[in-house]
């Protein structure tokens, strides 16, 4: 069969395509499909080609340059074609995929287009083929002439489905949606807007857990608040209150030195945070651990004097508040209408982390990396969070030792505010503006905006700081 084959493509060298008459005839002698005997020309013309090359056969002048110039009029012609006229002029037998499996497929096509009207056509016969260069090559975009453009979109379109190489049940395509449309969707379901950092919330329970847990812990514990012993509850005996002995006698208290923290006064022995009511415990009693009977020390604040940005009106209890916020957040409230401090006492403001002035949180919000409490553990230097901190005290001394990039902001500006004022130069808003925008940019373009832009804020820092 080879043979056969073999001779016939020798005595049509000049143009090795055989006819499908041609085939036939080829077919019947070596007793092989026609698939075998087109795929054996394909192979042999192939390697005929790279034979050619590799050694460099050297062809008349005139012929070369007549190869040439043909070959610059086929490029020439290929590029103004449109994808399917490419795919059309291209020869049969260099097509990976049968082409009856093209024609079906391009039949069913024609089919879904023309039913789309009477609902969605859902096929397991018709299947996506094997993509082919050729058909592959439908998909890509590229310039056509104006005659037919409308055909070029055409087949653009429809036969970009043939580049699934895995076969799934046909579904409809879903746009994905965009970092926008995602953020749209998270403003209109967490309505529950933190008042600290620009974090939000779909229900009220993790608004509200979260600004206790991250923001403002409305616990306390006092040191000792019912004497140096208690009864315990299962042996009915007397213990010590710091160190848990039991029947401790009455100089026993004084080892733990309870007279000298007793005559304090309540607030001093009065800690917000567990771990300072353990750092206590070892520096002035010797106490090295918390003993679970200490957990009647502990208590929560209820009373808490605060305000609402959005109506001005004041609360002593903090549930109240909350309860006020979310009312105003379920009717569509928005923090970027805040105005004003949250009107926290000073005591209770300091008690504030992770935190930023509530009128800046909407314009916070829309940066690229709005400053969020869950990731202030991540920005510990001042990058782009600058704007984002808690205001307490305007003049530090030195920056906290778990500074918010907003305070190193706040601290650095003072600084400059201190040196200025010394110096006797006069601090005018836009002095202030351009340093802060040094201390976070790097640079003074106004285009970079920092949270002395705020008028509100500059105001506020002007006064903590005697300006």
């Amino acid at each position: 069969a080879r043979k056969i084959l073999q001779e016939w493509y020798d005595t049509h060298c000049e143009n090795p395509y055989p006819t499908e008459t041609e085939k036939e005839e080829l077919r019947t002698q070596t007793e092989l499909s026609a698939s075998q005997v087109s795929d054996w020309f394909a192979n042999t013309r192939r390697r005929h080609k790279s034979k050619a090359k590799g050694h460099g056969k050297t062809a008349p002048a005139s012929a070369g340059v007549q190869l040439a110039f043909q070959s610059a009029i086929d490029a020439f012609n290929r590029s103004n074609m449109t994808p399917l006229d490419r795919w059309r002029n291209s020869p049969p037998d260099t097509e990976a995929a049968p082409l009856t499996a093209i024609a079906r497929a391009v039949e069913h096509e024609n089919n879904q287009a023309s039913g789309k009207q009477g609902g969605r056509v859902r096929s397991k016969k018709c299947r996506s083929p094997t993509p082919a260069p050729s058909v592959i090559s439908l998909s890509v975009t590229q310039k056509s002439s104006s005659g037919s453009s409308a055909t070029s979109g055409h087949s653009a379109t429809s036969f970009s489905r043939f580049h699934s190489g895995v076969h799934r049940r046909r579904r409809r395509n879903v746009k994905p949606k965009t970092t926008a449309q995602t953020s749209l969707d998270d403003d209109t379901t967490r309505v529950y807007q933190c008042t600290f950092c620009t974090e939000r919330f779909k229900h009220k329970y993790d608004w509200t857990r979260h600004e206790k847990s991250l923001h403002l812990s409305l616990e306390q514990w006092t040191c000792t608040p019912f004497g140096p012993t208690f009864v315990d509850p299962d042996t009915e005996r007397p213990e010590c209150s710091l160190c848990g002995i039991s029947d401790p006698s009455p100089d026993h208290a004084e080892i733990h030195r309870y007279s000298e923290c007793r005559e304090k006064p309540q607030v001093t022995r009065t800690f917000y945070r567990k771990d300072n009511l353990l750092q206590h415990l070892r520096i002035v009693h010797g106490i090295e651990r918390v003993l679970p009977s200490m957990d009647i020390w502990h208590s929560e604040i209820k009373r808490v004097n605060s305000r609402c940005g959005f109506c001005s009106e004041r609360f002593v209890l903090w549930a109240d508040r909350n309860a006020h916020l979310a009312e105003h957040f379920r009717r569509g409230a928005h923090m970027k209408d805040w105005k004003g401090c949250r009107g926290l006492d000073p005591a209770v403001a300091a008690l504030v982390e992770n935190a930023m002035p509530p009128y800046l949180i909407g314009v916070e919000a829309q940066g690229v990396m709005p400053f969020k409490a869950s990731h202030a553990s991540d920005s510990n230097g001042m990058g782009k969070h600058c704007q984002s901190a808690t205001f307490h005290d305007m003049s530090f001394s030195s920056p906290p030792a778990q500074a918010t990039p907003f305070e190193l902001l706040t601290f650095h500006l003072g600084e400059f505010a201190a040196s200025a004022q010394h110096a006797g130069i006069a601090l005018t808003d836009e002095l202030l503006q351009q340093e802060a925008r040094r201390i976070v940019y790097g640079e003074d373009d106004p285009w970079n905006q920092t949270a002395a832009d705020n008028a509100e804020w500059l105001c506020m820092f002007k006064i903590g700081h005697g300006i």
